[in-house]
């Protein structure tokens, strides 16, 4: 086995980094790397909206919208709720 190393002298994983043991020598391909991304950040994206349609739907529908941001907003949008 090999010797332990403190962790202030520990290698950071990185996808791109070559392994240092076994494998392939070969840098990971960086448009897998960036796919991967950019698939994480589109699944952030779509959370987040689903989010702010919940919050506006809730808004509308149950008009408990007092102490928000967006309340002076809300007011007039909604003024009695959905049976007005």
């Amino acid at each position: 086995m090999g010797e332990c190393t403190p962790l202030t002298k520990q290698r950071i994983f990185d996808p791109l980094r070559p392994r240092a043991h076994g494998g392939s020598s070969r840098p990971t391909d960086r448009r897998g790397v960036q796919l991967v991304r950019g698939l994480l950040a589109l699944a952030y994206l779509l959370v987040a909206l689903l989010f702010a349609i919940e919050f506006v739907v809730r808004a509308w529908r149950f008009g408990r919208y007092s102490g928000t941001l967006v309340e002076p907003l809300f007011r007039r949008w909604f003024p009695k709720g959905p049976a007005a």
